[in-house]
């Protein structure tokens, strides 16, 4: 029986290693592939209990902080979405029920999310809070809007991947900044320098941060705007 030398031994560890290194850049590179495809898969999910509420709440959409009036906590838009994905409604009369599990797990949690915020601020995704309301009455731009006076819905995006900065606070990993806000410091760029995000026709695509910043026809918040 021929024995392999120590030489031979080593050539062959050696081919194996630089096979490895080859692979393993690829192999990592699916991975994350893989996870943005979820993600994506996630956010048309949600698109429709977003439908499905708003047909029901007389064509209003989801709103990001609150509930008009500044009567209920915040993270309303997931509870609110989450009733019509087979979740139980909220008892509004208690805090502590409204910070369940669930708004941070299944579709709710991007897999390329790090920052690990619990609680309020898990998940990674936000709604266009600026554009699409927050909640509060005092200002028209935070009331709740209506789906109706969206002009181009396949323009328009209600919600996304977050920010990535661990630095930011819980409340604000489930805000969807437009790129005017905060000078385009929260936006976020976990798949490949990019993010995902949701239109109001119901499909989800990925674009660069870059792109995000960048808008178009020289507005930053172009897509986030319901009026053009």
């Amino acid at each position: 029986m021929k024995r392999f030398t120590l030489v031979e031994l080593l050539v062959v560890i050696a081919i194996i290693g630089i096979l490895t290194s080859m692979l393993l850049p690829a192999l990592s590179k699916a991975r994350l592939k893989s996870r943005q495809a979820l993600c994506l898969s996630n956010q048309k999910n949600m698109y429709p209990a977003i439908a499905i509420f708003t047909e029901g709440n007389d064509d209003i959409l989801p709103w990001s902080q609150r509930r008009y009036g500044n009567q209920d906590p915040h993270v309303w838009w997931k509870r609110q979405i989450y009733t019509f994905m087979g979740g139980t409604a909220p008892d509004t009369s208690n805090w502590s029920t409204m910070y369940i599990d669930e708004m941070g797990e299944g579709v709710f949690l991007c897999p390329s999310e790090k920052t690990g915020n619990i609680g309020h601020g898990a998940g990674g995704y936000g709604w266009n809070l600026n554009y699409l309301g927050w909640g509060g009455e005092t200002e028209n731009h935070h009331k709740p809007k209506n789906i109706n006076q969206v002009e181009l819905p396949v323009e328009t995006s209600p919600l996304g991947d977050t920010s990535d900065d661990v630095n930011l606070p819980g409340w604000a990993k489930q805000m969807f900044y437009s790129p005017s806000m905060a000078g385009g410091q929260n936006i976020g760029n976990r798949h490949f320098l990019g993010i995902n995000r949701l239109w109001l026709d119901g499909h989800a695509s990925y674009s660069k941060t870059s792109a995000v910043l960048a808008g178009k026809n020289g507005d930053q918040d172009y897509y986030y705007k319901m009026i053009k």
